[in-house]
């Protein structure tokens, strides 16, 4: 016999199913003949949570099978109920927060979350279950202010960042982070720290690879622009007469498309039209979003598509571009354009906050998001676009002038500064100069690299965890933000 016993049921499928695409059915529960379902029910006291923090939902967990457990989802008031076969079971953190967390993603200042729960109880058949009392509250932020009129970053030692860095990596209990600071030209602080693998709990190091997951755009970039330099791809051909997209040959606006307008995030093409790299093979036809060139509009599915113009030009794969344009001339060692089985034992294993997540690494080379390194392998190719090495100035020129002006709703971060993108780059003009780069996120991995070519600094951030980009913005204010 088939109960139904919640609104929502998971796929329990490997992947992304069960963790980010699950609330599609409802919970499922098979029971013998002639058992019946008794109710729990309990309240939830949120101390000190804002009306945006308050606990929604519950997990409720048999003890007698883990992989057995119910979704309680807790109203207005605090008050939440399931039905339960008879037996022992615990109340734990829902994955909509995920203890110790209250989160819903970017820039949600995520706050660690202290909880009391009361002891195991016993569901008893024909009988209402009244729990405790579960309380929550909010355990602040570390501070991370500087007494300083001239920005942290220029005066800070290594011991000042080894605390911000495991203080902040605690408290959002980041299994690993991965950190380079670049200041005068020089690497001033280069360190990996935590775990590959929150299960295993083997530690990660300056070998371990993370998801760079977007920063590959810039790597791309860099790649379109070296052989754009020689001729090879020119930037303002329509790619149609390169390599056709079928998806949308029937949107005559596409004809439009050109390299520079894809590195610039005018494409008009949606950010992933059918799901990730590669689902296009199976995907049907589609609308471009606007003109190409007539708005801003971030794309990794045109970026995924420009590659396929430069495999076809070149008649190479994009993994023997990137060793000839970005690991031979930067010297970026150890590091991949995408996913192999001999990169396996390498890699920090992705998390939800703390718990890991199991899928399929991107073994497809996709120019939006599969470059697989960490920070201290990554320097030398931030140090080579801080120098000016390996283009010519016109290309660097490309980087640092505006194409693509964001309006303040377009900004992802201070508003109060101009922001542009170039050419497969995002700019800030600053106070004290330019600062470029490119952030990541896969879900599961965070990163960021962003340099000032004026004052030569810069900082590189490799994360294994979902809030990683919390990590990195706390980050970003404790080095740049004058007190």
């Amino acid at each position: 016999r088939f109960f139904l016993v919640s609104e929502y049921i998971f796929l329990w499928n490997n992947g992304f199913g069960k963790s980010f695409g699950s609330q599609n059915l409802g919970d499922l529960v098979l029971l013998e003949k002639g058992e019946q379902l008794s109710r729990v029910q309990g309240h939830v006291q949120m101390e000190t949570l804002q009306k945006q923090e308050k606990i929604d939902a519950l997990n409720i967990v048999s003890l007698a099978n883990s992989s057995f457990w119910v979704e309680a989802f807790v109203d207005s008031t605090g008050y939440f109920q399931a039905l339960l076969p008879s037996g022992t079971y615990r109340v734990q953190p829902n994955r909509f927060y995920t203890s110790p967390f209250k989160s819903a993603g970017f820039k949600q200042n995520t706050r660690r979350i202290e909880y009391s729960f009361m002891n195991n109880f016993e569901v008893v058949k024909d009988s209402i279950t009244n729990l405790d009392t579960i309380t929550f509250k909010v355990i602040p932020r570390p501070e991370k202010t500087l007494s300083s009129s001239i920005l942290p970053i220029e005066h800070l030692t290594p011991d000042d960042i080894d605390n911000f860095v495991t203080t902040w990596k605690d408290y959002f209990d980041i299994p690993a982070v991965s950190v380079v600071l670049i200041r005068d030209n020089k690497v001033f602080y280069d360190k990996t720290m935590g775990l590959k693998n929150n299960l295993t709990r083997e530690l990660a190091n300056s070998n371990t690879l993370f998801e760079a997951a977007s920063i590959s755009k810039a790597v791309f970039g860099v790649m379109v622009l070296r052989l754009a330099e020689r001729g090879i791809i020119d930037l303002d051909k329509p790619l149609y007469q390169y390599l056709p997209f079928p998806n949308i040959k029937d949107d005559q606006r596409s004809k439009l498309l050109t390299a520079r307008l894809i590195l610039g995030h005018q494409s008009g093409l949606p950010n992933w039209a059918w799901g990730g790299p590669g689902t296009w093979e199976g995907g049907g036809d589609i609308e471009l979003n606007f003109e190409p060139g007539s708005d801003f509009g971030y794309s990794g599915e045109a970026f995924n598509y420009l590659g396929r113009v430069v495999e076809h030009i070149t008649q190479k794969k994009l993994q023997t571009i990137y060793e000839e344009e970005i690991e031979g001339p930067f010297g970026v060692k150890d590091s991949y354009f995408y996913y192999t089985d001999d990169q396996e034992e390498r890699f920090a294993l992705g998390h939800l906050h703390q718990y890991i997540q199991i899928k399929g690494q991107e073994r497809i080379a996709s120019p939006a998001s599969s470059v697989s390194t960490n920070a201290h392998l990554f320097q030398d190719f931030v140090l080579g676009l801080m120098n000016e090495k390996n283009m010519s100035a016109e290309s660097y020129g490309l980087i640092y002038e505006p194409y693509t002006v964001l309006s303040k709703e377009q900004k992802l971060y201070d508003p109060e500064f101009s922001q542009h993108v170039s050419h497969g780059f995002f700019v800030q003009i600053r106070d004290d100069g330019m600062l470029i780069g490119h952030g990541g996120n896969n879900g599961d991995y965070d990163s960021k690299f962003a340099y000032n070519p004026q004052k030569k600094y810069a900082y590189i951030v490799f994360t294994n965890s979902n809030l990683g980009d919390e990590f990195i913005r706390a980050l970003e204010e404790f080095l740049l933000t004058k007190h």
